[in-house]
């Protein structure tokens, strides 16, 4: 899903749901993250630190791979 339409969920899926007095809702969100070639992922890059950081806060699992 192109990321200018991420938005859209909400709108027309999640919050919809949610109004909808579920015994249950279970949401599942996987991000895949390619770095360029030229522009290699580092451990210590901040956004990617505040990334980590975020899931933890949120009891999300987070996994990098390469």
């Amino acid at each position: 899903m192109p990321l200018e339409n991420w938005a859209e969920l909400f709108r027309c899926f999640i919050g919809p749901a949610a109004r909808m007095q579920l015994k249950k809702l279970d949401l599942t969100v996987q991000f895949k993250m390619e770095p360029r070639a030229d522009t290699p992922l580092s451990p210590d890059d901040q956004a990617l630190k505040a990334i980590r950081e975020a899931a933890k806060q949120l009891g999300l699992n987070f996994e990098t791979f390469g």
